[in-house]
């Protein structure tokens, strides 16, 4: 079964929260790798309000005064942050 552009960008951000795929910053994955070809396409943010309105709670970070924001699945309560 091939996987969507959205199934793709939701298993980037479960790989950076895991530890699996880290981009520099983090659990965070910065826009541009999620809007890339091989990710979400140049519609990766909009597959990120998908996977909000599909439940999964995702945060947004602006990194400093530039362009670039960095999105991350939110830890579920009781789960150990492995970025600490």
């Amino acid at each position: 079964m091939r996987k969507t552009r959205k199934d793709k960008v939701l298993q980037l951000l479960r790989d950076a929260q895991s530890g699996y795929r880290r981009h520099g910053h983090g659990e965070y994955v910065p826009n541009h790798i999620i809007e890339s070809v091989e990710f979400g396409g140049t519609q990766g943010t909009r597959r990120i309000r998908e996977l909000r309105g599909e439940g999964h709670e995702i945060e947004a970070m602006r990194l400093g005064n530039t362009g670039t924001w960095l999105y991350r699945l939110k830890p579920v309560v009781g789960q150990l942050s492995l970025a600490l």
